[in-house]
């Protein structure tokens, strides 16, 4: 009976049985990229609700839409470098089965998808500028493939190979993958390059494949949708979308395309006789369409950057309009029986009725509105359970029936077809509301102000309704005025002109009260820069704001000696429109500061900034001499606070910062707390993939100010370096026309990043 048992089970794979269909194995849900799942979810509502949310944490943001297997297994990315897959625990929460790191390179995360293959294998995108191929079960690398973008300047960061287009998997078991090199790459399933083709700059679309096998469809940041040839690769036409294409196209089976733009155009092309694209209607959003459009029937699925979802007819006409709290990047997954469900930028997660646009429910999945956004696409798996990812590190997994079964929790609102902005108490007048550190607004500062915290005041007015119109403070006739302790503020006009930043020029006295008086005006209406920008009395609406706050008592005492501090994890507030751009390569970022000399009696010292990797046990130096950076910073009353320049070059973007100003208190060990910094960059000297970036002409009032700068406050997370040798060598050094020359007494044993730093008579470098 046994040996009988065991011949069966050992010819059952002889006998060609197909393992069961992955629900959600790609960023689309498969080649037609149509966002439709075949699991319906309205007869959940009726169950009782015995099932809890979930969440699983990771250490970097998370960007990438979740995949899910025939098992239930759920694999997504984050940036903290590592591929995971998690199984279901029996409880209605999440397992570890297994991670993945990728190569520990300078922005090496994982923002986009992967992609699961019918023999078994995760294809993963990473920053590091490789393809990935794991074995599902136990994680194993089967083999890796590396982009053509050279080593060198991957490795500074400007013309990089990074893999940020979702793996697609065509019928034949064909590859797809963008990269930011600019190009397509198809590969055989065995990992080996079928073909490579070119286009004007990176590709972060995945490709919509015709079931016939005649063409496959994607977009460029160059602003075209290309259609090629999968066999060879060759272009058969490519249209001119008028905007940047981030979005992926939703294929029907008639062989039109529904893709959107930054120029804020959803367009439908046809694809003719299988080798040409002609525009058959374009539908003006308003704002830059970063999502791709689901499909379910003939109502065409998309979110806008203004907070839009859009329910259109194949034909173009509207059919409904769901006004979301946040920005929308993130991309529909329509269940089979109608449901949409998308996420915003303020953690909220959406349920939407396909048909009308009602909302059935919406969540609030994350506890703060800073670092929150679902901008990860979500991914509904066969029992209802709704995966989404968030810019906070976590993969939450909702039930579908368990909002409806807790409408009294303040995070679960139901009906309507608008999520209204949370000003805090009622305005009867223009004024200004504080936005504390996890994104609410407050009539004034909750708690003491740190000696260099940034204060974010927002303009709020009767009918701003948040990211769906465009208020603006002017910046002629602003008038900022501080009271009480001493020292002056420097008040900061954001990019988009909704927020004023105001921080102390120095540092504030500690625990001393504080009074803030602002006066100015501002417009209800933009039209386009320059000419709203190069009029700063236009529309002068007047606001006025008057708050009071106290400052923290002084911290610990200035450690002495040499001293090494890490800052990692950089993330921007500001302006909201780059969310959908720096993120993951931001949160990828680390330096090392080192004060040589550790501090003066007057309190300044010269900073050297040491590029690093961040990591689980601090920031450790990274070997790359061009991102080497110095500041002049001060230490008063237990905070740093430090200013220069600072180039931030990462995922093939260069923006050099001019102006860069950061403050962060000190912890009673010496290690650095977490704090914010203020940046301003020309616009015309950032550069994408090694060649100058125009921002679209759609999001010039989003993020330019009056004189073409963009300004930026962020965060980042501080601590201590890992333990590494900081080793000081000596030895003379000369000025001569090409800059430092540095003899050393004798080299240094082993590999090591040399870095020199010379400073003035005052101690500035």
């Amino acid at each position: 009976m046994t040996r009988r048992l065991i011949l069966v089970a050992l010819a059952l794979p002889l006998m060609g049985l197909a393992p069961a269909p992955d629900p959600w194995p790609t960023f689309r849900g498969g080649p037609a990229n149509a966002g439709r799942t075949a699991t319906a979810v309205r007869p959940l509502a009726a169950r009782p609700s015995k099932r809890p949310v979930a969440a699983f944490a990771t250490r970097g943001l998370i960007w990438g839409t979740p995949v899910v297997g025939a098992d239930g297994t759920v694999y997504l990315g984050s940036a903290d470098k590592h591929l995971y897959a998690l199984a279901p625990d029996g409880r209605g929460g999440y397992r570890e089965r297994w991670s993945y790191p990728i190569f520990d390179r300078p922005d090496a995360v994982i923002d986009s998808a992967c992609a699961l293959t019918r023999d078994g294998l995760v294809v993963v995108p990473g920053g590091d500028g490789y393809l990935h191929a794991l074995d599902r079960l136990t994680g194993f690398p089967r083999w890796t493939f590396r982009a053509a973008a050279p080593e060198e300047l991957h490795q500074k960061g400007q013309v990089v190979g990074s893999f940020e287009g979702n793996v697609q998997v065509g019928p034949d078991g064909t590859l797809y993958a963008g990269c930011d090199d600019g190009a397509m790459y198809a590969l055989a399933p065995d990992g080996r390059v079928r073909w490579r083709t070119p286009t004007g700059m990176m590709v972060w679309s995945s490709p919509a494949i015709d079931p016939a096998g005649r063409w496959l469809a994607f977009g460029s940041l160059d602003g075209h949708v290309y259609l090629l040839d999968p066999r060879d690769g060759r272009v058969l036409d490519r249209h001119a979308a008028g905007g940047e294409v981030k979005s992926s196209p939703a294929a029907d089976p008639d062989g039109r395309l529904f893709v959107g733009t930054s120029g804020g155009r959803l367009l439908a092309l046809d694809v003719v006789d299988g080798a040409k694209l002609r525009e058959a209607w374009a539908f003006d959003t308003g704002a830059e369409v970063y999502a791709s459009p689901a499909r379910w029937g003939d109502v065409v699925i998309a979110g806008a950057m203004d907070g839009r979802i859009h329910g259109l007819g194949r034909d173009g006409e509207p059919r409904w309009t769901y006004r979301a709290r946040g920005r929308v990047a993130a991309s529909a997954v329509v269940s089979a029986d109608g449901v949409a469900f998308v996420g915003g930028s303020d953690g909220t997660l959406y349920a939407l009725d396909a048909a009308s646009g009602e909302r059935v429910w919406s969540f609030r999945a994350t506890p703060s509105r800073l670092r929150a956004n679902l901008d990860a696409s979500p991914a509904l798996a066969p029992d209802g359970v709704v995966h989404v990812a968030s810019y906070d590190g976590h993969l939450y997994g909702v039930p579908f029936e368990w909002p409806l079964a807790n409408r009294h929790d303040p995070r679960v609102a139901t009906g309507g077809h608008e999520d209204p902005p949370d000003w805090g108490p009622a305005a009867a007048a223009a004024t200004l509301r504080v936005q504390d550190a996890q994104g609410a607004y407050h009539v004034a500062p909750v708690g003491m102000l740190g000696l260099g915290e940034t204060l974010r005041l927002r303009l709020v007015a009767p009918g701003d309704d948040a990211a769906r119109t465009r208020f603006a403070i002017n910046p002629g006739g602003l008038a900022v005025a501080l009271a009480g302790g001493t020292g002056e503020v420097e008040a900061t006009l954001s990019s988009d002109g909704r927020f004023l930043d105001v921080a102390p020029r120095e540092l504030y006295a500690p625990d001393t009260a504080y009074r803030l008086r602002v006066r100015g005006g501002y417009r209800t209406k933009q039209a386009a820069w320059p000419l709203d920008r190069l009029n700063p009395f236009a529309e002068a609406h007047a606001f006025a704001a008057e708050l009071a706050f106290r400052t923290a008592p002084a911290g610990p005492a200035t450690p002495r000696g040499p001293l090494a501090w890490a800052a990692s994890r950089l993330y921007l507030h500001q302006p909201a429109a780059l969310d959908t751009y720096t993120p993951a390569a931001l949160d990828g970022q680390a330096a090392i500061l080192v004060a040589p000399a550790g501090v003066g009696p007057d309190g300044t010292t010269p900073l050297l900034g040491l590029p690093a990797l961040p990591g689980p046990a601090g920031a450790r130096p990274l070997a790359e001499p061009s991102k080497v950076f110095t500041l002049e910073g001060r230490v008063a009353d237990g905070w740093l606070k430090a200013h220069g320049r600072f180039r931030l070059a990462a995922m093939g973007g260069d923006v050099p910062f001019e102006s860069f100003v950061a403050a962060a208190p000190l912890r009673p060990d010496g290690s650095l707390g977490d704090g914010e910094f203020t940046a301003k960059a020309p616009l015309w000297g950032i550069r994408g993939s090694g060649a100058a970036y125009s921002f679209p002409a759609a999001l010039l009032n989003e993020v330019a100010d009056h004189g073409l700068r963009l300004i930026a406050l962020g965060a980042f997370t501080g601590g201590a370096p890992a333990p590494v040798a900081l080793p000081r060598a000596h030895g003379a050094f000369r000025r001569t026309a090409g800059g430092l020359v540095v003899a050393l007494d004798a080299p240094p044993a082993g590999e090591h990043l040399l870095a020199a730093l010379a400073v003035d008579a005052a101690g500035r470098p």
